[in-house]
């Protein structure tokens, strides 16, 4: 999964992963899992990163340790996307791979980054899409099993959000797999 995280950050715009002129970009990672979304991003950025992963897995927490070791400036915490334990407009980007689907209430989670991001902030959401390898996803995780349109519907009914681009196609052998939505909070 990590070939197509790092081919996804190489067709983003590049001002999706600009640093900021006030020091590193601030990134926060909701529902961080092993940290490989992380990891793709570090590896694109020409500069320096602030990254905070967000879990409700402690195990989850110590894979995303493990596999996030050679970044500088690097925090993990457990907690729920739907309630974030940080202060309003904190972080440069928001990024989430393959939490939105697990959530029973994706709103309040959106909800949630939408309050840590900075006016002008990036957002990047990874999204197992319909297909025959969602649908496994979904019967063995009981996931929201929607199509693209319902996703891009339910991003655009938080307030300030605007939807940029939408990858449909990830590439390689998870081209089917998955689908990624990259907006920005108005300023």
């Amino acid at each position: 999964m990590g070939d197509a995280y790092k081919r996804l950050f190489q067709r983003l715009p590049p001002s999706t992963i600009s640093m900021t002129d006030r020091g590193p970009l601030r990134v926060l990672d909701c529902g961080i899992g092993a940290g490989n979304f992380s990891l793709a991003l570090a590896q694109s950025i020409q500069g320096d990163v602030s990254l905070t992963g967000v879990d409700v897995s402690p195990e989850m927490l110590r894979e995303a340790a493990n596999t996030l070791c050679g970044i500088r400036s690097l925090s993990l915490r457990e907690a729920d996307a739907r309630q974030l334990p940080f202060a309003d407009s904190e972080f440069d980007m928001v990024m989430a791979a393959h939490v939105l689907e697990h959530l029973p209430d994706p709103d309040a989670a959106l909800s949630e980054m939408m309050r840590v991001l900075k006016p002008g902030g990036k957002l990047l959401f990874c999204i197992t899409r319909r297909s025959v390898f969602g649908f496994y996803v979904h019967l063995n995780w009981r996931t929201q099993f929607k199509s693209i349109p319902w996703w891009r519907d339910v991003i655009r009914r938080q307030d300030g959000v605007r939807i940029e681009k939408i990858v449909d196609d990830m590439g390689g052998a998870f081209s089917n797999m998955s689908f990624a939505v990259f907006g920005a909070k108005e300023s």
